[in-house]
Parts: C-alpha cells; sequence; structure tokens
C-alpha cells in the first residue's frame, strides 16, 4: 500500500485538479494515458465523483492540441477538451461514447454531452441503488468497531499517514454515495467540518496534508474529492 505522502502523485487523478488534464496544453499524450490508468484504478466512489466533472467538460466546445498525439481514424480526437474528456470516461465508467473527430461540429459536441450524461447518469444510479440494496444493517456497527481511533483529524503529524490510509480503507469499504453523512461521522468517531457545498476532514502532515471532501445533496454524500495540500 503506497504511503500517504506516495499518494501525492495521484493528487491531479483524485481531486478535482484533473480537469486541467482536458484543458491544458501543457499536456502529452502519455501524461494522459497515465492518468486514465490510474482513474480506472481508483476506487468506485472517486471514480464516480471524478466522472461527474468529466460529464460537464463533455460539453466544451474548446479545441486543445494534445503534444505527441496524432489522430486516427477510430479514435476520440484528443485535440478537442471533450473528446479527452469522453476517453478518460470512458476508462472511468467502461461506457462507450460518441466519437469526435477533426471536423467535428458543435452539434457533434452537443451530442456526446447529452450521451454522456444519460451513460453517467444511469450506471451511477444503477451502481448506487446496488450497494443501498445490500446494506446490512449490522455493517455500521462493526464498522464503528473496527475503526474506532483509528482516524482522528486532531492528532499529531506523526499519525498522518495511519489516519489518512485508515479513511482511504474505510471509504472503500463502506461505499459514501448516498449515504448520509451523520453515519459516516458516527463510525470516525468525528465530527466534519463544514466546508462549502459539504463537510471535510482534513489532516495535517505538518508541511501539507490531506482535504477529504464530502459534497452533500440533502443530507446525503453526494461526490468525495481527495485534495492534496502544501
Amino acid at each position: 500500500m503506497k504511503s500517504a505522502s506516495q499518494q501525492r502523485s495521484l493528487r491531479e487523478i483524485f481531486t478535482a485538479g484533473i480537469v486541467h488534464y482536458v484543458s491544458a496544453s501543457y499536456v502529452r499524450l502519455d501524461d494522459l494515458e497515465e492518468v486514465s490508468d490510474e482513474l480506472r484504478k481508483a476506487p468506485l466512489y472517486l471514480r464516480l465523483s471524478i466522472a461527474a466533472l468529466l460529464v460537464e467538460e463533455t460539453a466544451s466546445y474548446e479545441r486543445c492540441e494534445l503534444r505527441g498525439y496524432t489522430y486516427g481514424n477510430d479514435d476520440q480526437d484528443l485535440n478537442w477538451v471533450a473528446g479527452r474528456s469522453a476517453f478518460l470516461l470512458e476508462k472511468a465508467l467502461g461506457v462507450p461514447l460518441p466519437r469526435l473527430a477533426p471536423n467535428s461540429t458543435t452539434r457533434h459536441v452537443d451530442h456526446l454531452h447529452a450521451e454522456a450524461a444519460k451513460a453517467y447518469n444511469a450506471l451511477r444510479q444503477q451502481i448506487v441503488a446496488q450497494h443501498m440494496a445490500i446494506r446490512d444493517p449490522s455493517v455500521d456497527p462493526a464498522l464503528k468497531m473496527k475503526y474506532a481511533g483509528k482516524i482522528d483529524p486532531t492528532r499529531s503529524a506523526a499519525r498522518f499517514d495511519e489516519d489518512v490510509l485508515a479513511l482511504y480503507d474505510l471509504l472503500n469499504e463502506w461505499f459514501p454515495l448516498g449515504r448520509k453523512m451523520r453515519e459516516l461521522e458516527e463510525i470516525v468517531g468525528h465530527e466534519a467540518q463544514r466546508y462549502r457545498d459539504g463537510f471535510c476532514y482534513t489532516f495535517d502532515e505538518g508541511y501539507g496534508g490531506v482535504r477529504f471532501v464530502f459534497r452533500t445533496r440533502e443530507g446525503l454524500i453526494d461526490s468525495v474529492f481527495v485534495y492534496f495540500l502544501d
């Protein structure tokens, strides 16, 4: 398992910063491919959270040359910001999307965006419903015992790695999307801080840290992002 400090290399994959990869001119093809590989390996709740951001980017009409890339006939044209977003979405969700080509028009982008939103919404609803349907009422108390004392955002930097990785493990095991924020707080044993349109747990490394942000809607966790703080 990677240490929390090693997780820094994943900062653009696990956070809203991934949007830079679909709109920045400095990005090379191998950069995008590396991001797609890491995204595909990310926990499901993170992939779904990040996919929501990528769906928004499939509406972009902007073209931006991708360094080291040559368009092929059956490719998603990665010189479109929307094309890069669709490329990463396909990796994250495993669903095919309409292709953009160099001669595509805004009408083609609109069609791609509509299909990406439709595919994302259907898959997300299906996955959240499946997790809620198989929910075992005994799981939360068991997790509360399992993680008791293992996650403490008020603790010193000496326990930074342990605290951060314990919360990673909990979220992988519990699947937070569609769950009540107060349920997570009960398992963690600490109230989360209010943060913009949701809540967060922040862990201090002494010279930086990690912030888990939980965006909520009507008291339920809608998405999760992990921010690496400098």
